[in-house]
């Protein structure tokens, strides 16, 4: 049986991918906004389908309505949504390099019209969090902003890096919804009001984001993954070569529950259960897919889920009939079942047949038949051991690394190592063997270089056999890389003269062993803390940058005179480590039952004393505000030189734009000279017309070059701005670190940078 979809007809434009939605712009009837080729949004309206028999299936039609809107400009993000409380229709949202433009389709009418330097990244529309109102939210350089319908900003906070995707949705399941950011930085944030309560690293630029149910919500990252998550937790996700341009949740199969659909750089598009990302559909388009939307296009009456290519090719789909697709080619029906379990039982029978061989093999060695050795048997309490130690490189063209050991129990010898770990090996998979000498006592070592401080799982498959068998034993094992195993940890403190100058500081009541254990859970520490320590001071080298860090946390009585002055160096306690870490400083034993302790990072690092603060305050799980004190007066003096900067780039724009409206004028005045002189053929002032306009030609172009270098210098001097107020803000949680963002966004707008170094400077 041939199936075809419900609906599919081409459009005579081409649409730029990612840039499609769907909306009611009269307020009744659904229509296809995409954007196309030189700064161009067409409207399609399907009036012209018309119902092709009982199975409603649905033709084009030429005279299909399509309006086109001219904007003139780059067009970076496309939404739909109601945006006045007072009216049913709902709004074109199209963002550019300079400006959100908020449009009427019905009325053919700007609602809105917001200039922005930063540009406009992303877009979305809704309420957000405790505010009333519909709120635009605009993406740009690390920022985020909220506008109503009258142009006022009622939303404003930061992120990590320019944004590349967003949407609102209830993903905490309070009442209100949340607002879901990813970012160049690899990072999906989740901000509830103007707070991140929730962030999750990837391995690469996150592209894609969609809502799909309760609380989960899907992603799809630049190179080639996509997968689910249910609040901060991941629940599947597969990897492709090709790259997932759109993304969207709809019934695939009528069973009343959401799966998530990805339309492929390829033109393919599957569809996957939401919570074990198991495939239940698969179409092919003729063409890259642009974009994936769900709405009642045709007026059928039902929910349809609608695939457009960068072609102009649209296919349109309903729940029902794809569901018969999908009993027809075994998606997820009977045949599918039995498949599966037909599958099970094979593995079930290879598995008795290997363990039946063993116990025969194991009886014949027993008595004298075989030699384990000579058949690829390996003694039965084999263990594989792995370890992994920061080290420290020897030599200045080999970068420092976290070293991951694997050696085993007894005489038998690993054949080769395959670890598999996302963002840090190419392709996300390292084969290692050991050396040539194959002796028992050789180890295998691989060296691991996270690029980001950020929890890494890690897989591996062990090979372990004989020296001279060709029969290998398949040892499968997981192990966790700590957020901060970059770290290489000192055998005694430093001395003063040699620690940081630059520290947050902060006061929790917390118990001392709390602290420990966040201290082995984050650093590659092992050793358990004694249970008389009261008091901590330990050190590191950071292997990334050579940089130092002390960590001290002492009771808070004996720590008033000690937050500009670090404790003098003491030889760490005597710990059996072989690799030397975990060695904790004790001194004095009386103050173990004090609750309340002072926590200092000394780092000159501001983005690694935040990481450390929010990555102690999540394990001990704050609840309330604390009250932070940093100093980081390099941070300080290089965010009043970018606020200098910046300023001088605004005044340097304007004068630009003075210029090039002057030369404009100029120009039109020498073309209307120039035509002058031809009509009352003076050849000579028309020739030398002719040459002044062309000087003035070039040195319009001159100007405009300046004005892009002077829009690319201002981009990436605002992103390092908003950069240091959020690594600011990450030193403080509650509404301390709000504060932080708000007290940034007045020192930038009045350019008064004196009331923010209250957060950087220790008085």
């Amino acid at each position: 049986m041939v199936y075809n979809a419900a609906y599919s007809f081409k459009i005579s434009h081409k649409i730029l991918s990612k840039l499609v939605t769907i909306g009611k712009f009269d307020g009744t009837n659904y229509a296809l906004a995409c954007a196309t080729v030189g700064g161009k949004v067409f409207i399609h309206i399907p009036g012209g389908f018309k119902k092709a028999g009982a199975d409603e299936n649905y033709s084009s039609d030429p005279s299909a309505e399509t309006n086109v809107l001219n904007v003139n400009q780059s067009i970076k993000c496309l939404a739909a949504g109601k945006f006045d409380q007072n009216s049913d229709r709902d709004f074109l949202f199209v963002g550019t390099q300079t400006h959100l433009q908020v449009y009427d389709v019905y009325n053919n009418a700007d609602i809105l019209f917001h200039q922005t330097s930063e540009g406009v990244d992303g877009c979305c529309v809704g309420r957000v969090g405790r505010y009333p109102d519909v709120l635009a939210i605009i993406g740009a350089q690390c920022t985020l902003l909220g506008l109503n319908k009258t142009d006022e900003e009622q939303f404003w906070t930061i992120t990590g890096d320019s944004v590349t995707a967003m949407i609102l949705c209830p993903v905490l399941q309070n009442g209100r919804n949340q607002l879901i950011v990813g970012s160049e930085d690899y990072d999906i944030r989740i901000f509830e009001d103007d707070e991140i309560v929730m962030e999750m690293k990837e391995t690469a630029v996150v592209s894609c984001l969609t809502y799909i149910s309760g609380s989960k919500f899907g992603y799809s990252l630049e190179n080639g993954t996509v997968g689910v998550y249910e609040k901060n937790t991941r629940l599947w996700r597969i990897k492709s070569k090709n790259m997932a341009l759109s993304l969207v949740a709809f019934d695939v199969n009528g069973d009343g529950q959401l799966e998530l659909v990805a339309g492929w750089s390829s033109g393919k598009m599957d569809v996957r259960d939401s919570q074990s990302g198991e495939v239940v559909f698969k179409d092919t388009l003729p063409a890259a897919c642009a974009g994936l939307v769900v709405g009642d296009y045709t007026g059928s009456g039902r929910q349809e889920l609608v695939c457009c290519t960068i072609e102009g090719d649209v296919r349109g789909f309903v729940s029902s009939e794809l569901g018969e697709r999908v009993l027809l080619t075994g998606g997820s029906g009977g045949q599918e079942q039995v498949r599966s379990l037909t599958q099970k039982k094979q593995n079930m029978e290879m598995e008795m047949k290997n363990v039946e061989m063993s116990r025969q093999t194991a009886a014949k060695i027993k008595a004298g038949e075989y030699v384990a050795s000579e058949i690829g048997a390996i003694p039965t309490d084999t263990e594989v051991k792995v370890e992994m130690v920061p080290r420290m490189s020897d030599h200045p063209e080999v970068p420092s690394c976290v070293q991951l050991i694997v050696r085993t129990s007894n005489e038998t010898v690993i054949k080769a190592v395959v670890v598999f770990a996302e963002g840090i090996f190419p392709g996300e998979s390292h084969v290692a063997h050991p050396g040539n000498s194959g002796s028992s006592d050789d180890d295998v070592v691989v060296p691991l270089r996270p690029l980001t401080n950020s929890l890494l799982d890690l897989h591996m498959k062990i090979f372990v056999g004989h020296k001279t068998s060709n029969y290998l034993h398949v040892f499968e094992l997981s192990k966790q890389l700590p957020k901060f195993s970059m770290f290489l940890r000192h055998e005694k403190s430093l001395p003063a003269d040699n620690l940081p100058s630059c520290y947050v500081s902060f006061v929790i009541n917390e118990r001392i062993n709390r602290i420990f254990m966040w201290l082995n859970m984050v650093f590659l520490l092992e050793e358990k803390p004694p249970e008389d320590s009261a008091e901590m001071n330990v050190s590191f080298t950071y292997l990334r940058t050579g940089e130092h860090l002390s960590i001290a946390c002492m009771p808070q009585r004996m720590a008033a005179s000690n937050l500009q002055q670090s404790q003098k160096p003491v030889d760490s306690t005597n710990f059996s480590s072989a690799n030397n870490r975990g060695k904790f400083i004790r001194q004095g034993s009386d103050n173990s039952s004090c609750a309340i302790w002072k926590v200092t990072f000394r780092t000159d690092d501001i983005e690694l004393a935040g990481d450390l603060v929010q990555s102690l305050f999540e394990f001990i799980s704050v609840s309330g505000d604390i009250q932070c004190e940093a100093h980081f007066p390099h941070v300080l003096y290089n965010l009043k030189h970018l606020v200098q900067q910046v300023d001088d780039l605004y005044e340097a724009r304007s004068r630009l734009s003075a210029e090039v409206a002057d030369n404009s004028t100029l120009i039109r005045s020498m073309v209307v000279k120039a035509e002058d002189a031809r009509l009352l053929g003076d050849w000579k002032g028309m020739r030398n017309t002719y040459s002044q306009l062309y000087t003035t030609n070039q040195g319009l172009i001159n100007s405009y070059n300046i004005r892009c270098q002077n829009q690319s210098d201002l981009m990436a001097a605002l992103k390092l701005v908003n950069q240091i107020i959020q690594r600011t803000a990450n030193l403080r949680v509650g509404t301390e670190k709000s504060k932080v963002i708000d007290c940034g966004r007045l020192a930038i707008k009045e350019s008064k940078i004196t009331v923010f170094e209250q957060y950087l400077v220790a008085k």
